[in-house]
């Protein structure tokens, strides 16, 4: 799986208030992306952050801690470039990380996988607590990364305080997308408790790629 994520839409979710401090923010999530996929290097082949704009204007890449980060260049958006290379990359499997609704809409439709940015940070997080016992992240040896120290997953991204099931989260993934059934009234009418789809059965296998 290539995950690609809508870095300024993602920081701007996580930290409203808080821009003076954007370059810092950028780098605790390259740190904790690096870690992340270090654990998750048999099912996650790639990372990459977009960010809009940048000093030159084609885009401009970077490898950090194993994340790819990528400026889309000035003249272009990070929205273009992200589904211009979903449109060119059809045959891979890509989940689009942002709450951008229209981008994901669009990636959908070329075959990709959309997942909130809240939902991803939970995966990220718990991920990292799961493998790596009191918090503390095991240094890692690679040539363009740095050692890493204690980090506190806790305060440094911001999420709800009630943790997610991960089977609710599974179930409401494989559902998001399966239109609703309407009665002659127009209304909605209640879930039945029926078994998963074909289509939903492959949702649920990238959310669990993802967790």
């Amino acid at each position: 799986m290539i995950i690609i994520i809508d870095g300024y839409n993602l920081l701007k979710q996580l930290h409203p208030n808080n821009k003076e401090n954007l370059e810092s923010h950028k780098k605790t999530l390259l740190r904790k992306l690096g870690t992340y996929k270090k654990i998750k290097q048999n099912t996650i082949k790639e990372i990459i952050i977009v960010y809009d704009g940048g000093c030159l204007a084609h885009a401009l890449r970077e490898i950090h801690h194993g994340i790819v980060t990528l400026e889309a260049g000035y003249k272009n958006s990070a929205d273009d470039w992200i589904i211009d290379y979903v449109n060119r990359y059809k045959n891979e499997e890509i989940t689009i990380v942002s709450m951008d609704r229209a981008l994901c809409l669009t990636c959908e439709q070329h075959g990709a996988f959309s997942i909130s940015v809240f939902d991803f940070v939970q995966a990220l997080n718990q991920v990292i607590q799961e493998s790596i016992p009191n918090s503390q992240i095991e240094q890692i040896q690679s040539p363009d990364t740095h050692q890493f120290g204690e980090v506190n997953f806790e305060t440094d991204i911001d999420l709800p305080k009630k943790p997610v099931n991960l089977d609710d989260l599974m179930n409401e993934g494989a559902h998001m997308r399966t239109p609703k059934k309407t009665d002659s009234s127009g209304n909605i009418q209640p879930k039945k408790n029926t078994p998963l789809s074909k289509q939903e059965k492959v949702l649920v296998k990238k959310i669990k790629k993802i967790y």
